[in-house]
């Protein structure tokens, strides 16, 4: 009688052995993705990138992918070419830093997207409109300030003047150095109060 009431469980237990193996078995996404945002690539506006390079920070790396635009005035920038100056950029650079990319309008090859986000130890982001967006809003004599909003006008309008410096023929160009940054106020009245109490 106790055979007759778990008859059902063993066939249950092979359908659900079935469904198992199908489900582990069932073919995945491979990492060749049609649409940039598969690989978690974020975006940045040419303003916050001009305004991290004015800052000093220190926190990110860019690079310029296929983009013949003006973008000399970005330090540091390493031009990547190719799948094997890729893999020799990730051995050598830090991952701890953020990788930004300035791309041409084909935008970035789906082969070095694949490879910078596999292992997914770094952060990647792509600036919005490419090295053609950094040279109309930061490189350029002149912007066409009626394509941009009001807000996004006046970061430029503080922006800009970092990256154009005008200087007479023969002079020393000046180069911006970032402030260090100030120390906070307690931190200065408890020194003050030390050295009142030495004396």
């Amino acid at each position: 009688m106790l055979k007759q009431e778990y008859s059902w469980l063993l066939p249950l237990l092979a359908f659900l052995g079935v469904i198992a193996i199908a489900i582990t078995n069932y073919p995945k996404k491979t990492v060749w993705y049609q649409d940039i945002e598969d690989y978690q690539i974020s975006s940045i506006s040419v303003t916050e990138l001009a305004s991290w390079i004015i800052e000093g920070r220190n926190d990110f790396l860019v690079f310029s992918v296929d983009t013949g635009a003006v973008t000399s005035n970005i330090p540091n920038l390493v031009t990547l070419t190719d799948l094997d100056q890729l893999e020799a950029l990730i051995k050598e650079k830090p991952n701890y830093k953020k990788w930004i990319l300035l791309t041409g309008p084909s935008g970035i090859p789906n082969d070095m997207a694949a490879r910078l986000t596999q292992d997914w130890k770094r952060r990647v982001m792509q600036v919005k409109g490419g090295g053609a967006a950094w040279q109309e809003q930061v490189s350029g004599e002149e912007v066409d300030w009626g394509k941009l909003s009001p807000f996004e006008a006046q970061r430029l309008r503080e922006i800009r003047p970092f990256f154009h410096h005008k200087s007479s023929a023969g002079a020393k160009q000046q180069i911006y150095i970032a402030p260090k940054a100030a120390p906070l106020p307690f931190l200065q009245a408890a020194e003050e109060e030390a050295v009142e109490e030495g004396c």
